[in-house]
């Protein structure tokens, strides 16, 4: 039923409706800034946007494009690779001003719960924070930046995340080799003709390759806070 509902939506000819988005706590306030744009180039296209971490809505066809952060997609979805994910070690300037430690182990960390046991993050942690202390632990990457915000420990952020947040700097300059992860771009193979979602699709990977020195960690500005 929900394949046949896609084709029927497939054939839609001229770029007008609503088009479902879903994307993750993170990203959503980069994509808010291009909707204004968006509006503008189509006006006659009605974005909804649902604010969720779990890729079931885009799948169970609650959504129609998905903005995600992933190393791999479903192979039932279909999209564009739009920019390398960066991360880094992030601390406050409060906590950094009293712990010098060189050993990255021998500092306080944030944690994550069962919530982000599957993410980059939390496999990275696993591998190279064995003894590390942790303070906390959140289940909510935007509750990852608010506890190193608050002098909690160090917290390892995707860049986008990190950099654009204040009283945060990196503790290395450079981005770490691992994790990677990458922006993607997601919608049903039956849908990506359909008028309304390819216009929507055409804007956002535009939009979002815009941001990509943002999402691989390389503004100007980001080690100099």
């Amino acid at each position: 039923m929900l394949a046949l509902e896609r084709k029927l939506s497939g054939q839609d000819l001229r770029p007008s409706g609503p088009v479902r988005i879903t994307t993750t706590d993170t990203l959503g306030a980069i994509l808010m800034r291009h909707l204004p744009a968006m509006r503008a180039a189509d006006p006659e296209i009605e974005p909804e946007i649902t604010i969720s971490n779990t890729m079931a809505n885009l799948t169970r066809r609650e959504a129609e494009i998905a903005i995600r952060p992933t190393p791999a997609p479903s192979e039932l979805l279909v999209g564009r690779r739009v920019a390398e994910i960066a991360h880094a070690i992030y601390g406050s300037r409060a906590y950094l001003g009293r712990r010098s430690d060189k050993d990255l182990s021998a500092h306080d960390w944030i944690g994550l719960d069962d919530a982000l046991a599957g993410t980059v993050i939390a496999g990275w942690m696993r591998q190279n924070l064995h003894a590390a202390r942790v303070t906390c632990r959140v289940d909510a990457l935007p509750a990852l930046r608010d506890a190193a915000i608050a002098g909690l420990g160090l917290a390892l952020l995707p860049c986008y995340v990190g950099d654009l947040a204040p009283g945060l700097r990196r503790v290395t300059p450079k981005t770490l080799a691992e994790p990677r992860s990458a922006l993607w771009l997601l919608t049903h193979d039956d849908l990506k003709r359909t008028a309304r979602i390819r216009a929507t699709l055409d804007f956002l990977a535009k939009a979002l390759a815009a941001e990509r020195a943002l999402f691989e960690g390389k503004r100007a500005d980001a080690t100099r806070r």
